[in-house]
């Protein structure tokens, strides 16, 4: 049993709401809109209270600003399909998000999943703009969407200041997050975090790991909840 007194955070990680293109395979990655909307439900009957990522980044530095249970939802990659089907779901309930981009493939189409899932449209601009201004935090996710691990301190660093730049100039906002490519933050914690600062990012995000209580112990390494068709969310909730 956690302490009655304990906060505790869900960031819920997605991809792709909706089904795959005509004639292209499911994977994982894709949840159907009722599966969706029956996880905005049960948050909601467990009194989970959804946030915006700016109260979620207050909240981390003054968990006292925060209720009992607090979620978060992300999405990852960009699909266009945030754009057109995830867009009006949250407009329907009034709900915020954020969505972690690779800006190398703005506008184009996601090549880094080339023969793992079907070829799909990221967001152009426009449509990040639009986005940012109804409530959908635009942040990074790198720029060529490649592991840390496979990078040198330079590239990486080239990733955190490109991605930022990019993205502050495309939506006119202040980019203070990213989330890993692939949940990988690299061989070296020390250099990174510092590489973080540097570059004025004040939260990270790695893949799966569950819920966590406040305040987090590393602000650099949140974990999150990889959501999928089949994923069990009450449990997920409890058990993380």
């Amino acid at each position: 049993m956690r302490p009655a007194a304990e906060k505790r955070v869900a960031v819920l990680a997605y991809h792709k709401i909706g089904e795959p293109p005509a004639g292209e395979y499911p994977t994982w990655n894709y949840v159907p809109e009722s599966v969706f909307l029956e996880h905005l439900a049960q948050l909601a009957e467990r009194r989970w209270r959804l946030l915006d990522f700016d109260a979620f980044r207050r909240g981390l530095a003054a968990p006292e600003l925060l209720p009992e249970r607090s979620a978060l939802l992300s999405f990852d990659d960009g699909y266009a399909s945030m754009h057109s089907t995830v867009l009006p779901l949250l407009q329907r309930f009034d709900l915020s998000a954020v969505l972690f981009v690779p800006t190398a493939y703005v506008g184009g189409h996601n090549r880094f999943d080339a023969g793992v899932e079907p070829r799909e449209p990221i967001c152009d601009r426009s449509e990040l703009v639009d986005l940012e201004s109804r409530g959908v935090s635009i942040q990074s996710h790198g720029v060529s969407h490649r592991p840390f691990s496979q990078l040198s301190t330079a590239e990486i660093r080239d990733e955190l200041v490109r991605s930022k730049a990019a993205l502050e100039s495309a939506v006119g906002h202040r980019v203070s997050g990213i989330a890993y490519p692939y949940g990988d933050p690299g061989r070296d914690s020390s250099a990174l975090d510092a590489m973080l600062v540097e570059a004025g990012y004040e939260v990270a995000f790695l893949y799966k790991g569950g819920t966590f209580s406040l305040p987090a112990a590393d602000r650099f390494r949140l974990t999150r909840v990889a959501m999928g068709p089949d994923s069990d969310l009450a449990s997920l909730l409890e058990d993380g």
